[in-house]
């Protein structure tokens, strides 16, 4: 499996705006269902009504946490090092080749991927809102961009 640096960013922008998307019709239905369940008797409107916030809640929590999709890009003893922290799943490339992933729906707990670069051992932990942390070879290191 490898990656596309635009494919990946185009992929960010879509889960944002799929979201948003969904959340809005959601809401609007929820009020569309309020104002028909009010006006008529019809047991299809009551189920809009009952059904619509539950999903607009949904599509909400889904949409606040597609700003959290991350990915940060680095360089260590010539290798190309790609991180990728999405909604589902977190990936780590090295030279286009995924060296580990961690699959996910929801976890509290920190993920950790780690991939060995020459005698460097590289460890990323994504935390539950996808802050990205890089240890190479038990240091940290700052920044978006490093070479070593």
């Amino acid at each position: 499996m490898n990656y596309d640096r635009e494919k990946v960013k185009k992929k960010v922008t879509f889960y944002r705006v799929l979201w948003c998307v969904l959340t809005v019709v959601f809401i609007a239905l929820t009020v569309l269902g309020l104002q028909k369940v009010i006006n008529s008797n019809s047991i299809l409107w009551e189920v809009v009504y009952v059904l619509c916030p539950v999903m607009a809640a949904f599509s909400l929590a889904a949409f606040i946490k597609s700003f959290t999709m991350k990915y940060k890009e680095f360089t260590v003893n010539g290798k190309e090092i790609f991180v990728y922290a999405g909604l589902l799943r977190h990936y780590l490339f090295v030279d286009e080749t995924l060296v580990d992933r961690f699959d996910s729906f929801f976890s509290i707990n920190d993920k950790l991927l780690i991939a060995t670069v020459g005698e460097k051992e590289i460890t990323v932990k994504i935390s539950p809102f996808n802050a990205i942390r890089v240890k190479v070879s038990d240091k940290i290191k700052k920044g978006e961009l490093f070479s070593e």
